[in-house]
């Protein structure tokens, strides 16, 4: 019953357009997630392709877009939503290009098209990528090419799970494609060597932070150690299941208290 309640309250507060215009504003009450993010940078630039995948709710919108904000600073970032719709017959690099010049990126193909030396400070990253399945044109042409040289531009994939692993066993045999294991990023990070160390959930610190800038600076003051830590457990760091409990338990402690009282919480 309560993870109905939190994920309905996260559903009514947190849609995509909601979440865009507050990042985009540097909203003080979401966590920058900066650690996780400048290690995704890192890798997306050692590896060139990066896929993020996770489960609904689980935070992929809003770290592609604080990528995008970190990237932006010194690079050329597209960021997509989606990908063409169906019974467009628009090439995949045709449709990139496009994207580039809406974002004011002009004369980004060089002598050797999209995918050149002269593009490696462009960076896609296309939200709800699991749509790019139905385009072989895009995955074969450029995103393949990408894993197979050190220049061009960089995709940031993030897309429900399992379906790049699919594109990746459909490639494998044929292809010899395999994508090293930090180039995909899951819903916590793992623990066998070469892993990624970035995950969709929250490590320890980075909930700490959220919750903070959910119920204010004096979080920690409100309820214990301990019971912050079991709020942890319970959600396991999910982006979406710790801002809605936390409303949730806000609503619960502001109806009994009338406001958060440090003294009166559980």
């Amino acid at each position: 019953m309560l993870k109905s309640l939190c994920f309905h309250l996260y559903r009514a507060t947190e849609s995509k357009p909601h979440i865009a215009q507050r990042i985009s504003k540097q909203d003080p009450k979401i966590c920058p997630r900066d650690d996780t993010v400048f290690t995704l940078a890192q890798d997306l630039d050692a590896f060139g392709v990066i896929t993020v995948q996770g489960t609904r709710l689980s935070g992929k919108t809003t770290l592609a877009l604080l990528l995008r904000n970190f990237l932006g600073r010194t690079r050329k970032v597209v960021f997509i939503s989606g990908w063409k719709s169906d019974g467009d017959d628009m090439k995949a690099k045709e449709f990139l290009v496009k994207k580039c010049h809406e974002n004011g990126y002009n004369n980004i193909e060089g002598p050797g098209g999209l995918p050149c030396d002269t593009n490696s400070d462009l960076v896609f990253i296309i939200d709800d990528a699991q749509e790019i399945q139905k385009d072989d044109d895009l995955w074969v042409r450029l995103i393949e090419t990408r894993y197979r040289q050190d220049s061009g531009p960089h995709f940031c994939l993030f897309g429900t799970s399992g379906y790049l692993n699919t594109l990746f066993s459909i490639c494998d045999p044929h292809n010899g494609l395999i994508a090293h294991r930090q180039q995909r990023v899951g819903l916590t990070a793992q623990s066998i060597a070469g892993a990624s160390k970035v995950s969709l959930f929250y490590k320890k610190h980075e909930f700490q932070d959220a919750v903070s800038k959910i119920f204010g600076n004096d979080a920690y003051s409100v309820v214990s150690e301990r019971d912050w830590d079991f709020v942890y457990s319970f959600t396991n760091g999910h982006p979406g299941m710790v801002a809605a409990t936390v409303a949730y338990l806000c609503l619960r402690i502001t109806s009994t208290h009338h406001s958060i009282n440090p003294k009166k919480t559980f």
